[in-house]
């Protein structure tokens, strides 16, 4: 068959983090080369961080920053904006590619506009919705636009509940203004995207109630060769932790990946139990609290913070545990799937999606409520289950995910280039 795509734009207007989205991006950048296809990664922020150490080496272009010192906030946004549609615009008529991926929903605003009156057609992930972001940095969830949908969402996830409040953070009318016309120019970029793609069932619902698009659900989080990974290094015997049971949490320590519920929930076991021992990877806003929290607990001989964990040694690292603790606010993250790819024990909690038949029927998996005491029980229960037959995550992997992104951005070059050959 021949090739449709020769060459794609991964769009991300803030590559400044190691995140489950950066790793979405270049995984999806890496499957594309290595069939021929191009692929440019354009952001408007870069931080070198963004790479995972050395693990992905894909160049990147910058656009141009323009500052505006001086202006106010809203008004520096807007113009920043400006700037970056002019240069994306710039950037799309001179290396024309087949179609274009945004990263997040926001991205679909530049690339929306900059798009305009060209042939180029583009691709919106979501899997993340206004819901899940920091109202310190995303109010759009608040704008009368959402107003109609806004209880219905929020009711029907703990984590909406626990971390915003029902009435809007008080704003000038200048910010209520700027953040009312971001929703509605983010409604109309997802719109105006040829499909969007979600990682989950729910992830779709919410889009759709809120942009009215369907979504399409596409799952992946895995590499694989983390199938058949074999450690590398002793990590318990490193840390001087032979013979314990080993409760592992990786995450960004900030409040919304609820780490001090994982360790609240394992001050419940820790009297019940000297053989277990709590490894805490990452780093982040919270460290010094979680920290204080540890020793108000007495849990200082039983907790361990490992901090920033190294890509090299992450598959290590889930390794060695007896059970991966994942208490996030998510319906989905890469870290519990990761450690599922290892065939070991996953606590999650009951806002992770498990609709697919491989995930209801997993045996690794050990659902709990957010609340310390049901996360301990599931610990209980993940420890007291012993081995536990091996569960078939292969449909999960990155490959698996990307080939079928491919086959949605053929889709939508094919359809391109039929409406191209009806104008003549």
């Amino acid at each position: 068959m021949q090739q449709k795509i020769g060459r794609v734009l991964l769009y991300n207007r803030s590559l400044v983090g190691a995140g489950g989205g950066e790793r979405l991006m270049f995984e999806e950048a890496g499957y594309f080369e290595s069939l021929g296809i191009g692929v440019d990664i354009l952001t408007a922020d870069y931080d070198a961080a963004v790479h995972f150490g050395s693990s992905y080496r894909f160049p990147i272009t910058v656009l141009p920053q323009r500052r505006m010192h001086g202006w106010p906030k809203h008004l520096q946004q807007l113009m920043s904006m400006l700037t970056e549609v002019i240069d994306l615009r710039r950037w799309l008529l001179n290396n024309k590619p087949d179609v274009v991926i945004a990263q997040r929903a926001g991205d679909s605003i530049p690339i929306g506009i900059a798009t305009l009156f060209t042939r180029t057609p583009y691709v919106v992930h979501i899997n993340g919705t206004v819901f899940w972001f920091d109202n310190a940095q995303n109010l759009y969830k608040y704008s009368i636009l959402h107003k109609r949908v806004f209880d219905t969402i929020r009711s029907s996830l703990w984590g909406h509940l626990e971390f915003y409040p029902r009435e809007a953070p008080n704003m000038s009318l200048v910010a209520r203004l700027a953040w009312e016309a971001k929703a509605v120019l983010m409604l109309w970029g997802v719109r105006r995207a040829s499909e969007v793609i979600n990682f989950t069932n729910r992830m779709a619902w919410e889009v759709e109630l809120l942009y009215r698009r369907k979504g399409r659900v596409i799952r992946g989080a895995v590499p694989r060769t983390a199938l058949n990974y074999l450690p590398k290094q002793d990590i318990k015997a490193k840390l001087g932790l032979g013979g314990k049971a080993i409760i592992l949490n990786v995450n960004r320590l900030e409040k919304r990946k609820r780490v001090s519920l994982t360790i609240r929930a394992f001050s419940l076991l820790a009297s019940e139990s000297k053989a277990i021992h709590l490894l805490i990877g990452g780093t982040g806003p919270e460290e010094s609290d979680l920290k204080s929290l540890v020793r108000v607990l007495s849990l200082d001989d039983r907790v361990s913070f490992v901090g920033f964990i190294p890509e090299r040694d992450l598959w290590d690292f889930y390794g060695c545990c007896d059970v991966f603790v994942h208490p996030n606010w998510a319906d989905h993250a890469l870290a519990p799937y990761e450690a599922l790819a290892m065939q070991k024990k996953v606590v999650w909690t009951t806002e992770m999606e498990m609709e697919d038949a491989a995930l209801k029927h997993n045996r690794h998996i050990f659902p709990a409520d957010p609340t310390a005491e049901d996360l301990a029980a599931a610990i209980s229960s993940a420890l007291a289950a012993g081995e536990v037959p091996a569960d078939d995550l292969s449909g999960y992997t990155w490959e698996n995910y990307c080939a079928q992104v491919l086959h949605v951005l053929e889709g939508v070059v094919e359809r391109q280039l039929k409406k191209r050959d009806r104008r003549g």
